[in-house]
């Protein structure tokens, strides 16, 4: 077990009580039982009223040491001062602090309802909050919970259009106040809160947000981000009489990722093109415009950004959501992303920039601006500090594994508060960040990440145990104030899922989702005296444990299963052991104990005065049953002789009760209190609490044991929800009950119809999971599910009687508990002697006690004859069985030896008959099942294949086929592979489109026709006027019309020409009429590839011809080779793929009883027909007779027939007779010609074989050559349809453009009246402002007038007092205080104003709200400086009644400077209103004239783009000189150029290129002999220069003894010389290396010495200094006594002096001076000790070098002669002294 820790305290307001306010202050959440409970009073909640954090809204500072955050329906706050003073003062607290007393908590306020959002004004500490389902936004001051609002105003209401307000946020100045709505619209509604006057009511934000802020440096300027949707910046435009919201244009493409994002396919680009809808968002159609121009680079685009600060492009971008975003200085904002891998700075420009990407993973939530760095914290639970160009400044871990969700600066910036996932709440430093240190942090609020399992309270000493699901357990006091002591189960544990107290002793039961059951003794826990011990353990079940209740006597621990109908017994007293289970008919729902008091004057026998009953609830066929256990308390419970653990046969249903309907959760009221003899509190599944009781003997059934209730005698509406629970108090006379509604409802049972209802926790996060009662059930428990919130509840009296009643109450549960004490002693008596049992967690292959049966289960309650009987017994009835068995068994085996007449059948066996019958039925039902999972499958599999079927292949009108070659390419050595087009069928609506568009076409074709006729008639007609008239005598010759030309087949003709495709319709039309023309392309060549088919086929079936041919001369001639036989593959024939052969099942089939049957039948079938057909079959017999059985011609046979020679003529000749001998020579002669005929047949079968072979290559060369034609086809054809698609993507892609034009024109028009109706308002404005500040500055001018007035009669009345006139003036114009001068010791680096990153808005806002009353004067002090200041005394002068005219004339001056200050801010004011309204004048008429000027010029990009059209033209490679791009070309600014102007100019450019070459040949070979006559001066130079140097050198060199003796005997000599004075220093360094040992082990000695006195000096020191520290500690006293004996006079030595803004005063800067000189004199030691050492070693160096030691010679004589100088280190000598002493100073340092 682990030690036992040092007490713990809540990170919640734990000491004082406080009542909650009613909205818009917060109102308690048990208001509504003001009037229900009148005994003891209304049930609220206290200030600890909500352990936990909610973080719907991150926590905020609400003062300057103070921080707000959620707790459910509540706000807590924490006073943090004391942690501030310990992270920012010198020798501050340790790095992650858990803060213990450095928090503490301050009054609540309490809402009725979850809080969903908050904001907070530190400046005014204020507070803005909203409720979840409500518009609401109320406003309070803190603290107190006072409406901040105009008197009348109890909240500001926002658009009720949204479910629930997400975002509240005030602006810097504390002006506004801005709510950002939910779904569906994300509606933003702005508040001049101050005034309650709503700005902006109804304005969506277009986009899901989640976030929003103001703009410190301006005001009228917010941004929303986050919730999947864009960041979006918006403007409020504030008017005269008007305001209005402009959103700030700006790029709505969020930024594609440049680390892991590739860049989207063109296919994807397109798809996304083709799903906007421009109509909705005509602005869009740039952006189009730019993505579209963008799909040619798209592919090149690189991966990463080679500069941090590189633009991000939004046109081509995949779309990830912005989170979190803080405002800059410079009025953008600073944003993280949904990927946590990139900060970017996002302002109203269309580029982003990005400042750090994420190399390392670290995932990057969220930030806060500081002066000149960011805040940013992630995943990792890391703080980190940048600056703006991605620098890193500190790295602070702050908890590790636990992302950060949230940042937030303190209003002075000095620190920063911090928010987990797991909810806890951390501040940090803030000051000075750099990357050599951690920034100091600490833990203001520790939130567990894990639920709360379980609630248990201890009735003996009044704690409460609180267990959470990641096995950690802490015990607290009743009040919930310090967590006594805490400890964690074994890593490898499952979940808690059940905990229980007991009544009467110090034991705590656990019980895990493995069926583990752990029983802790924890006496003397909570006053440091012990640690839980583990008393028991041991798995139960195989399945989690539900619930865990002890008997209320302590007696019995009962474990109920979930999801199972066995509920276990375990023994506490003594022992804890394992008595056995209760096994129920059906699945157990709950089980509850009941206590009956018989005689409570029995002190004889515990057993007979109580009667303990445990009831058990079941449902079965929609009814629910309560059955009851009498469980006897004398432990005289007896298993089951068969089953140990079983108790049926002592622990049976004494009686059932059946209710009929279901009951989630009952409670059996007891008999004290009970209207009838038995009675039920039941919470059914309709939601409401019902009392069922016994009314009459009518009802019992004898047969059954049951008593059946009918209708309930009172029922009352308890939750909203089912699947709630009914808890009792340990008193027995208060009933909980819990709901995941949230709502908690307590009542008495005395009163049962007047509840107190809690809204405790969230329903929409599971609301109440558990509920618990302190024993006097003083405080009530709540726990949530999803929340994680614990809640404590007290009751609250108002009146003395209720006072009286509450205190008798818990003084009678204390004495219960006294009167107990033996018991309880008894109990702790037998835990002590247990010994602690080690942990081991919940392994999963441990058996659990059901499965064991008893065999490691020691039943502590039989003796030793019981167990040995009962094993007795099951020994002799094993033997049994088995001899039985083997009886059997052995009879079966003799009856398969015997005769088969003789044997009996395997049925005549079986002995249970029904056991048979169960197994085959079983056996039946299991094949059945199978059987019918099977064929489900295979129906599964049937379906997928004939839908796959109809849309993948009954759709196609043309399958998807292939024709490939016989024989590989011999070039590319792969074969040819020629595919046809896959044509889907297509539907009758698209046919009729096309023949309406082709109809439409050639209606146009034939109009156009008909006007190009007539105006050639036109024309010709005119000519023929012109021409002179002819006789008409001449008889005219009818012309007949030219017979009209026949109609040309296919779409290709209608296609338009790319000049006449101007309107966005032809080009619709051209689209389809080009799809036409591809889908036409297709089918003749597929009826082209169709031709082929058939072609390979006739090749390949004469192949197989020649093949016959050439396997019959194979055979003859007796040979074996490879035969070519062409088959068809796989793609060749496409109706394979829906086949399936035989050969492709690989398992084997399956043939049930009827097919067997059936093919039987059918093979029998056959049989008889084939016997009869053999019978007398004529056909057969005529060819037996007449041909031997053989349809072959046999004169080949004949031929083929050899020789056979007879065995006589392999005799000898000399044997042989003359006529064998005739017949040897005519066989030998055969014989010869037979093989020459042979011979012949063989090569002319050889002959025809290799012509075969030929006709085959020739046969498949010939195919491959024409397939290698139609792939060139395909290739044409591809060409061709590809070209078609080109046409048609461009096409589309103008449409697409060109559709937003009619928007983007109606959107220009539409600015422009918007603009002209502004610009009239402007103007309609204008002259009533003119008025406004005609007005405003006439009362100014009145103000200053009354002002000099009054000082003009102020120097009247007093200017006949002369000597005291300056006095008087100096009073009459005094306004603020004499201000103290500033200590020195005050660091102007941490002011708030210079850490704040908005240090402009903050002056100029203290500045304009500097309304600091201004204070009357004294008659004592003010007179007094005043006359001091003019330097002349006149205090005796100066009567008190001209004193206080003096004080009437400053009050009145006063007055008039406050009016006339009024009106100059309305002036100022007003004036900046018409500055506005004149500017917003200009602007629109700027704006009007530019919307005219894009009006214009969109209609002429309207008319370039209807005529600018893309052509395809095909151009060979040589004539292309425009630069290839690696994908696409753009072509935009190239020309087209005749050929022969091209060639021409080649000509021409040849030509001067001859001519210049020669040129340059010329002036080569002129330089090369040039160049050549200088090179060889040069070189010549060289050497004669060479030649005198070395002749000077010559002549210069000395001679001397090594030269002469190298001369005359070599180099021998001196390298043995050379070898002696190294060997020489060798044994020289060896020494000086000891030498240096030696000395510098005397070093050490010397530290180690020196070492010790520091410490016995330090020791002395200490002692010094508590002496100091007490006389400190009296002088403060005595200072203290004195200045309340002066009554804190102010200027009086005595009196407090006014402290600094960082509370330490003088005493600290006086104690800040005294360190840093410490740590000064301390680095001075240091560096004076480094210095003596490296003197030391030069001077060694410097001697080893020198052997004389000239230096250590002369300090030795330098030494005094009666006694050493000791000088300290780093302490200055005198002057005098500083010489003699400077060698032993050396040396003892």
């Amino acid at each position: 077990m682990p030690p036992p820790p040092q007490q713990q305290s809540f990170p919640q307001p734990a000491a004082s009580s406080s009542s909650p306010s009613s909205f818009p202050g917060g109102g308690g959440g048990a208001s509504s039982a003001a009037a229900a409970i009148t005994v003891f009073g209304e049930l609220e909640l206290r200030q600890v009223k909500s352990i936990g954090h909610t973080p719907l809204s991150p926590p905020a500072p609400i003062g300057p040491t103070t921080i707000a955050y959620v707790s459910g329906n509540s706000i807590n706050f924490l006073d943090i001062s004391k942690l501030k003073q310990r992270l920012t003062g010198v020798g501050g607290g340790d790095d992650g602090d858990d803060g213990g007393d450095a928090v503490s908590p301050l009054k609540p306020i309490v809402v009725p309802s979850q809080v969903s959002a908050f904001a907070t004004l530190p400046r005014e500490s204020v507070l803005a909050y909203s409720e979840r389902g409500a518009t609401r936004v109320a406003v309070v001051k803190w603290p107190g919970g006072a409406s901040a609002l105009p008197a009348g105003v109890s909240a500001l209401q926002a658009d009720p259009y949204d479910t629930t307000l997400l975002s509240l946020a005030f602006s810097f100045d504390g002006k506004y106040l801005v709510a950002l709505g939910g779904i569906p619209s994300f509606r933003i509604t702005l508040w001049d809160w101050k005034s309650n006057t709503p700005l902006l009511t109804s304005a969506p934000n277009e986009c899901p947000a989640c976030f929003i802020s103001f703009n410190p440096a301006n005001s009228r300027q917010f941004c929303t981000s986050g919730g999947g949707g864009d960041i979006k910046f918006w403007k409020v435009d504030v008017r005269y009489r008007s305001c209005g919201l402009k959103a700030v244009e700006g790029s709505t493409f969020t930024p594609l990722d440049p680390i892991s994002a590739e860049p989207p396919a063109l296919a994807s680009i397109l798809e996304r093109l083709l799903s906007v809808d421009l109509s909705a968002d005509p602005s869009k159609s740039h952006a189009l415009n730019a993505a579209v121009d963008s799909l040619a680079s798209l592919s090149s685009t690189s991966s990463s950004y080679s500069s941090l600060d590189a633009p991000i492009d939004f046109t081509s971008s995949l779309l990830l959501t912005p989170l979190a975003h803080a405002w800059m200085p410079n009025n953008a904002v600073v944003n993280t992303w949904e990927t946590g891998d990139l900060v970017t700075v996002y302002s109203t420009s269309d580029k982003t920039r990005r400042i750090l990407s994420d190399d390392e993973g670290a995932g990057k939530k969220c930030v806060a601006v500081g002066k000149d760095f960011l805040a940013l914290g992630g995943e990792d639970g890391v703080l980190r500090y940048v600056r703006l160009n991605g620098e890193m400044l500190q790295e602070t871990p702050i908890s590790p594994g636990d992302a950060i969700v949230s940042l937030a600066f303190m209003p002075d910036y000095k620190e920063i508060v911090i928010t987990t996932r797991t909810k806890s709440i951390f501040l940090a430093s803030a000051i000075a960040p750099s990357a050599t240190a951690v920034a100091p942090f600490g833990l203001v609020l520790r939130v567990h990440a894990s639920k709360i399992a379980g609630l248990a309270l201890f009735r003996v000493d009044n704690t409460l145990a609180i267990a959470r699901e990641n096995g950690c357990i802490d015990i607290c006091d009743a009040e919930l104030t310090r967590i006594l002591y805490s400890w964690k189960l074994p890593s490898d544990t499952t979940p808690i899922t059940a905990v229980a107290a007991s009544p009467f002793a110090p034991v705590l039961a656990v019980a895990t989702a493995a069926g583990v059951v752990r029983i802790f003794d924890t006496a003397g826990v909570g006053i440091g005296a012990g640690q839980p011990k583990l008393v028991w353990r041991d798995r139960l079940f195989d399945g989690a444990v539900k619930r865990l209740l002890f008997d209320p006597t302590g007696h019995y621990l009962a474990v109920q299963l979930d999801g199972n109908s066995h509920v276990c017994l375990l023994q506490l007293r003594d022992k804890p052991a394992l008595l056995g289970y209760i096994a129920a008919h059906a699945a157990i729902m709950s089980i509850k104990w009941d206590l009956e008091v018989i005689d409570e004057d029995s002190t004889v026998d515990e057993a007979s005065a109580v009667k303990l009953a445990l009831f058990t609830l079941t449902h079965d066929l929609g009814k629910t049953f309560f059955s009851r256990y009498n469980v006897p308390i004398d432990h005289s419970i007896k298993p089951n002789s068969l089953d140990p653990l079983a108790l049926s046969e002592t622990l049976f249903p004494a009686i059932s009760y059946r209710v009929s309907e279901i009951v989630d959760d009952f409670c059996p009221i007891p008999t004290d209190v009970a209207a009838a003899s038995e009675s039920f509190l039941a919470l059914c599944s309709d939601k409401k609490l019902k009392i069922f009781g016994v009314q009459s003997s009518r009802n019992y059934d004898e047969a059954t044991n049951s008593v059946l209730f009918g209708s309930p005698l009172v029922e009352y509406h308890e939750h909203e929800k089912p699947n709630g629970t009914l808890h009792l108090s340990l008193s027995r006379d208060w009933l909980l009950s819990r709901c995941p509604d949230g709502r908690v409802t307590v009542r008495s049972l005395l009163e049962p119809d007047k509840p107190a209802v809690l809204s405790a926790h969230d329903p929409f996060h599971g609301g109440a999971r558990h509920v618990a009662a302190s024993r006097d059930t003083r405080f009530i428990y709540t726990a949530g599910d999803a929340d994680g919130l614990l809640r404590v509840y007290e009751w609250r009296s108002v009146l003395s009687s209720n006072r009286r009643a509450w205190t008798e109450a818990t003084a009678t549960a204390d004495a219960l508990v006294a009167a107990q004490d033996q018991i309880v002693a008894a109990d702790v008596a037998a835990l002590a002697a247990i010994e602690d049992h080690a942990d081991v967690g919940d392994p999963p292959d441990e058996v659990c006690a059901l499965r064991r049966r008893g065999g490691n289960v020691v039943v502590e309650s039989k003796s030793e004859d019981e167990v040995g009987t009962s094993d007795a017994i099951k020994v002799e009835i094993f033997e049994k069985i088995e001899s039985i068995r083997n009886r059997i068994v052995e009879t079966m085996e003799r009856n398969e030896t015997i005769p088969q007449l003789e044997q009996l059948q395997k049925d005549d066996f079986v002995l249970d008959f029904a056991e048979s019958d169960r197994l085959n039925g079983e056996a039946d039902a299991t094949v059945h099942s199978v059987k019918t999972s099977i064929e489900e499958e295979n129906m599964k599999k049937r379906v997928l294949r004939n839908r796959i079927k109809k849309e993948c292949w009954d759709s196609m009108d043309v399958i998807g086929q292939s024709i490939k070659s016989f024989r590989p390419d011999p070039v590319t050595a792969k074969t040819i592979e020629v595919q046809n087009y896959s044509i889907r069928k297509r539907e009758s609506a698209d046919l009729d489109l096309i023949s309406k568009i082709q109809v439409l076409r050639r209606s146009q074709m034939i109009v156009a026709e008909n006007r190009k006729q007539q105006k050639k008639s036109l024309t010709a007609e005119v000519a023929v006027a012109d021409e002179p008239v002819e006789s008409p005598m001449i008889a005219e010759t009818p012309v007949l019309p030219p017979p009209p030309p026949e109609a040309p087949s296919g779409t290709k003709h209608l296609l338009y020409e790319n000049s006449e495709l101007i309107t966005h319709e032809r080009r619709r039309m051209q689209i389809l009429l080009l799809s036409e023309v591809s889908h036409e392309t297709k089918v003749e060549f597929n009826s082209k590839f169709k031709d082929f088919v058939k072609i390979k086929k006739e090749e390949m079936a004469k192949i197989e011809e020649k093949n016959d041919r050439i396997q019959t001369i194979l055979g003859e001639l007796q040979i074996q080779e490879a035969m070519f036989h062409p088959a068809l593959d796989d793609d060749e024939v496409p109706e394979r793929i829906i086949e399936v052969l035989d050969s492709e099942v690989k398992v084997e089939k399956f043939i049930s009883a009827e097919e067997r049957k059936r093919l039987e039948e059918k093979r029998l079938q056959e049989e008889e027909r084939l016997r009869a057909q053999q019978s007398d079959n004529s056909r057969e017999r005529a060819l037996m007779m007449m041909m031997g059985g053989k349809l072959e011609d046999r004169t080949e046979e004949n031929e083929k027939e050899e020789l056979v020679r007879p065995e006589w003529m392999n005799k000898p000749k000399e044997e042989m007779s003359e006529e064998e001998r005739k017949l040897l020579k005519e066989f030998e002669k055969k014989m010869a010609t037979f093989k020459e005929e042979q011979e012949k047949y063989r090569k002319a079968l050889e002959t025809e074989l290799r012509k075969l072979q030929g006709t085959i290559q020739e046969i498949c060369d010939a195919f491959d050559q024409k397939l290698k034609d139609l792939f060139e086809a395909k290739l044409k054809t591809d060409q061709t349809i590809y070209q078609n698609e080109l046409n048609v993507i461009k096409l589309l892609r103008s449409s697409l453009l060109g559709e937003g034009d009619e928007p983007r024109e109606l959107q220009l028009n539409t600015l422009l009246d918007d603009l002209k109706s502004e610009k009239t308002k402007c103007a309609a404005e204008t002259p009533e402002l003119k008025k406004e500040v005609e007005r405003a500055r006439e009362e100014y001018d009145a103000a200053v007038k009354r002002d000099k007035e009054i000082e003009r009669q102020f120097k009247k009345e007093f200017s006949a007092n002369d000597s005291i006139f300056e006095t008087m003036y100096r009073l009459f114009k005094r306004r603020q205080p004499e201000k103290a001068p500033r200590s020195d010791d005050t660091n102007p680096a941490v002011d708030s104003a210079v850490l704040s990153p908005f240090e402009m808005v903050e002056k100029t806002l203290a500045s304009a709200q500097d309304d600091t009353p201004i204070p009357a004067l004294s008659y004592d002090l003010d007179v007094v400086a005043a006359a001091a200041a003019a330097g002349t005394d006149a205090t005796a002068a100066l009567p008190v009644d001209l004193f206080h005219q003096l004080c009437e004339h400053r009050d009145r001056k006063i007055a008039a400077e406050a009016d006339m200050r009024r009106a100059a801010h309305r002036l100022s004011e007003v004036q900046g209103l018409l500055q506005a309204v004149s500017d917003d004048h200009d602007r629109i008429k700027r704006d009007a004239d530019r919307a005219a000027r894009d009006l214009a010029a969109f209609a002429e990009y309207r008319l370039q783009a209807m005529h600018n059209l893309d052509g395809l033209f095909q151009l060979k490679q040589g004539q292309v000189e425009v630069p290839q791009a690696p994908v696409v070309t753009d072509y935009s600014d190239a020309a087209l150029i005749h050929r022969t102007v091209v060639e021409r100019l080649n000509d021409s450019i040849v030509a001067l290129g001859q001519a210049k070459v020669e040129a340059l040949k010329e002036m080569k070979e002129y330089r090369k002999g040039i160049h050549a006559l200088e090179w060889e001066n040069k070189m010549l130079d060289f050497q004669a220069e060479d030649l005198v140097i070395r002749t000077r050198d010559i002549q210069l060199l000395r001679v001397t003894k090594q030269m002469q003796e190298y001369i005359r005997g070599g180099d021998e000599r001196k390298q043995t010389t050379e070898v002696a004075a190294l060997e020489k220093r060798a044994e020289y360094s060896q020494k000086a290396h000891g030498h240096k040992i030696d000395e510098r082990r005397k070093t050490v000695t010397k530290y180690q010495r020196k070492i010790r006195d520091s410490e016995a000096a330090n020791s002395v020191l200490a002692a010094q200094l508590a002496d100091l520290e007490r006389d400190v500690a009296d002088r403060a006293r005595i200072h203290e006594v004195q200045a309340k004996k002066h009554g804190g006079a102010p200027g009086h030595p005595g009196a407090p002096q006014p402290s600094s803004s960082s509370g330490g005063g003088a005493g600290s800067a006086a104690l800040r001076e005294i360190v840093t000189r410490r740590r000064l004199v301390d680095l001075a030691k240091s560096q004076a000790q480094d210095i003596a050492i490296l003197r030391e070693e030069v001077e060694r160096l410097r001697l080893r070098t020198y052997p004389a030691f000239p230096a250590r010679a002369a300090a030795a004589a330098a030494a005094p002669t009666g006694g050493a100088h000791v000088v300290l280190p780093g302490v200055p000598m005198a002057a005098g002294a500083a010489g003699a002493g400077q060698g032993a100073g050396v040396r003892t340092a």
